[in-house]
């Protein structure tokens, strides 16, 4: 089991357990009444104290994940906050979660997914985007007081850390219908709730880094981009979550520096100078960006021998890569020549910084 953590949060009502349902197959055993001014207090057992109503805070479920090169179970932990019409109840949310008690929590989080309902009414509609983009704001500000306060060496540091926070964590904000409609996996067609613009959304989200999602939508968009839950699914499954998993599928596809070299028609061959060591400084600049570029070769060989695969099965034609392939190499290519422009004039360690985190990173789309 990895130590990272989801954290699930969201007002009281905000769809929590119908997201869990959908995405886990079940959702965890209530707990009793406790005080939902409390947040998650310790990293393996969040628990909240206190006696007033019902709440769904420091409650505890797993999701498990299976993708190409692992299978893991995540952690998720549940919390809420008051759903107070003076954003009282998120504030009082955050200054706990902000604490210097709660840092090892925050640390532990691998994604944030925060819940609202859409609006029944196209009257609640602008009341419902304006919550929800202070309730994200504020989000948004508790991870930001956390990281200054555990990176931040002085005042000139932390007036500049908004710039130049570079969390690696997933953040979602997931629209659920309102709860007088079914759930997604109903057969009832009459379930009516208002429709969210994706794009507007999306404008009013990123700046916060936190992506729209609306959990009623299937299929792809006009860019062949995953909706709904889907995306959901593939967007926890992008991150970092076992890297001892992520190292040996590194291995055998010979992506990060040092590493075996992969090689389908013949033995394994060790990267490096004729010693098989790596030079003086631990990195050699040339040979990292050909691994980058073999990983993104292998991505563009896998996909078109996958959807050559898949066409001879369907009609015995082989058909041509689709467009949305094309366009993911060739965002791939892109991020590959902005890193190396990034990279220029830094210090040694900060290029490997940026060359790791773009091999991961193409390791996932593999």
């Amino acid at each position: 089991m990895t130590s990272k953590r989801i954290l699930v949060l969201g007002p009281p009502k905000s769809g929590k357990f119908t997201l869990l349902r959908e995405l886990t197959g079940s959702t965890p055993t209530p707990t009793p009444t406790i005080d939902t001014t409390s947040t998650l207090t310790a990293p393996e057992t969040p628990t909240a104290s206190g006696l007033a109503r019902s709440t769904h805070a420091g409650l505890s479920h797993t999701l498990n994940l299976s993708t190409r090169y692992f299978e893991i179970e995540i952690p998720m932990w549940i919390d809420e906050y008051d759903d107070s019409s003076d954003d009282t109840g998120i504030k009082a949310w955050a200054t706990s979660f902000s604490s210097a008690d709660a840092h090892e929590v925050v640390s532990a989080l691998g994604a944030i997914i925060f819940t609202f309902r859409k609006p029944e009414t196209g009257e609640a509609y602008a009341d419902v985007k304006s919550k929800v983009e202070k309730e994200v704001g504020i989000i948004h500000d508790t991870l930001i007081s956390h990281y200054k306060s555990r990176n931040a060496e002085g005042p000139e540091v932390e007036d500049e850390f908004d710039d130049v926070i570079d969390w690696d964590g997933i953040c979602l904000a997931v629209a659920i219908s309102p709860a007088t409609t079914k759930t997604l996996s109903s057969d009832d067609k009459d379930r009516v709730s208002i429709q969210l613009d994706p794009e507007e959304w999306e404008t009013l989200l990123q700046p916060f880094g936190f992506e729209f999602i609306d959990i009623e939508q299937t299929g792809r968009n006009d860019y062949g981009e995953l909706l709904g839950l889907a995306r959901i699914k593939e967007a926890l499954e992008t991150f970092s979550w076992d890297a001892s998993a992520l190292e040996t599928a590194a291995r055998q596809r010979g992506i990060i520096e040092g590493y075996d070299q992969y090689d389908s028609d013949g033995p394994h061959v060790r990267l490096g100078d004729d010693d098989g060591e790596l030079d003086s400084d631990g990195f050699d600049q040339e040979l990292r960006e050909m691994q980058l570029e073999m990983a993104a070769l292998h991505f563009a060989v896998d996909s078109s021998e996958q959807q050559r695969d898949r066409s001879e099965e369907q009609d015995g034609e082989p058909k041509p890569l689709p467009e949305s392939d094309i366009d993911e190499l060739e965002r791939t290519m892109l991020r590959m020549k902005q890193v190396r422009e990034q990279g220029k004039g830094l210090p040694l360690e900060e290029r490997k910084k940026l060359a790791d985190k773009l091999a991961e990173d193409l390791l996932r789309l593999l």
